[in-house]
């Protein structure tokens, strides 16, 4: 019997167990599908191209992302699951096999794919098409350049031992592309995809998640023989997924208009507080300067509900800067989030690697990469992001260091799908004056890239001081004289001219400096 392409395999005592590679090419499609038409992240992905991204657009996009794992068609990659034996090659890998197919395909008019390519390079122009699918063959999380041999034809073509046809097996997959993708192919008046770096990072991260979370067989059974109407269970499938994680956050309802008492059971906000919720939605970066207990913390959660509410942010990573900082902060942000939000209620995550902690509740390690929960409910599937720490930003509620925020602006292996993920949260970073000059310039770049898509920041310092705020607000240094009339406590919005200045909480304190010797 001819031997059929796999793309997911999982080893038991019973043998191997094998998913489709048209399948598993079609969940990841269909994840970041249903990604790309939620509210924020649609907005996140407009505003990345400058332009609004048509049905159409979204469908040619999400057609590229089912050809991320093209390159398993090579025979060395599918006898990694044959008997030995019966391939004579080298065993290989699939992304930059996944290059060396698109180009063979290009160059052969008799490829099975050659009059697909075709059309993929006039969705766009050439160099624009071509990073888009690098920003796909970069789904492991760094960047994957075409092979110096561009065809890798010798190893394509190696007689095997086995009844394997790549090109028999490649006609599927192009036959199943055109029937679940019918609105990406053949409108030739679409205006083309979008070639903006800022577009391209953006969904090479969001190709990595859908990728992550379209391989987890707790969510996408697998189908081992090939099924043409397959693509509606991957969108079941995948709804059913992105609910479960809270990427989708649509049946986690916050109360109508919660009021600050519901947020912290503080039965008024003090003025600080009703300075930052008296700011404007729409403002992007707000900078909250004031002393240690003015309660910023309730203001950065109070903030956080009133975008959530507006539809302006879809989850909310709260940055601090010691593992110890987090863990107290975590207990006080699950109780805040168990007084607005229904039943069910996200779990907030701890951010910090080795610790398995979400909402109050402990997991546990178990081998195969698998996570054992203190309840053992159904209610695990919601702790996805929790399990590892690459997912930690893709949590709804999450609170850690902020060097997991900080790896999203590193040239580190899955920065792009830890920034697509953050970009639909509010980020605060808590005493953000305690930075030294590398985590301030990482940080600064993380903001102008989260802020250069739609995000929103709160920043949070006690002493923070002119010329840090200069930086955050790219804005000039002010004479040392106007720096000394700044008032404090302050609440700064990018953008405008002068801060608000909270009503006198009628507290004083008087500041003495005084100059001792050094060591």
């Amino acid at each position: 019997m001819a031997l059929k392409a796999w793309g997911k395999t999982v080893r038991s005592d019973f043998g191997v167990t094998s998913h489709s590679l048209a399948h598993h090419s079609m969940d990841v499609a269909a994840v970041f599908q249903r990604m790309a038409g939620l509210p924020v992240i649609r907005n996140r992905m407009e505003i990345a191209a400058e332009r609004p991204l048509s049905d159409t657009q979204i469908d040619r996009l999400s057609a590229l992302v089912f050809l991320h794992d093209i390159g398993k068609l090579h025979p060395g990659f599918q006898a990694k699951c044959w008997s030995p034996g019966l391939w004579r090659g080298h065993t290989r890998g699939h992304t930059m096999e996944g290059w060396a197919f698109a180009i063979l395909a290009l160059k052969e008019p008799e490829h099975p794919f050659h009059s697909t390519i075709q059309e993929v390079l006039r969705w766009s122009d050439e160099n624009g098409v071509f990073n888009l699918v690098a920003a796909i063959m970069a789904h492991h999380g760094r960047p994957v350049y075409p092979p110096e041999d561009p065809t890798l034809r010798g190893d394509w073509d190696v007689q095997s031992g086995a009844d394997y046809d790549w090109r028999t097996e490649a006609r599927i997959l192009d036959n199943a592309l055109h029937r679940w993708f019918q609105q990406a192919f053949g409108n030739a008046a679409v205006d083309p995809l979008p070639v903006r770096p800022a577009f391209q990072h953006l969904f090479a991260g969001l190709v990595a998640l859908a990728d992550w979370i379209g391989s987890d067989c707790r969510f996408f059974e697998f189908v081992e023989q090939f099924d043409s109407n397959y693509d509606k269970m991957a969108h079941h499938n995948a709804r059913a997924a992105l609910t479960a994680i809270g990427f989708d956050p649509g049946r986690h309802v916050c109360q109508e208009e919660p009021s600050f008492e519901q947020l912290t059971a503080f039965p008024k906000p003090n003025p600080v507080q009703s300075a930052v919720g008296a700011v404007d939605p729409d403002a992007r970066l707000v900078i909250l300067e004031a002393e240690t207990g003015s309660g910023k913390t309730e203001a950065a959660l109070w903030r956080f509900i009133q975008l959530y509410a507006a539809g302006k942010v879809s989850g909310l990573y709260f940055a601090v800067p010691t593992r110890a900082a987090a863990r107290q902060l975590h207990s006080r942000v699950v109780q805040a989030i168990e007084r607005v939000f229904g039943n069910p209620m996200p779990e907030a995550v701890l951010a910090i690697p080795g610790m398995l902690l979400a909402g109050e509740h402990v997991g546990q390690r178990l081998p195969d990469w698998k996570v054992r929960w203190d309840d053992n409910s159904d209610a695990s599937h919601r702790r996805w992001a929790a399990e590892h720490a690459t997912r930690f930003l893709a949590a709804m509620v999450a609170v850690g260091t902020v060097d997991q925020a900080m790896l999203a602006g590193l040239k580190v292996k899955h920065s792009h799908m830890r920034g697509s993920s953050l970009s639909r949260s509010l980020l605060v970073i808590d005493e953000v004056h305690a930075s030294d000059a590398y985590m301030t310039e990482i940080q600064r770049r993380l903001l102008q890239t989260h802020l250069g898509i739609g995000g929103y920041a709160m920043l949070m310092s006690a002493t923070l001081g002119a010329r840090a705020r200069t930086v955050w607000m790219d804005d000039k240094l002010p004479e040392y004289s106007v720096a000394c009339e700044v008032p404090y406590p302050a609440v700064w919005v990018k953008g405008e001219a002068e801060p608000f200045r909270p009503e006198s909480a009628g507290r004083m304190r008087t500041v003495y400096l005084e100059t001792v010797d050094t060591m």
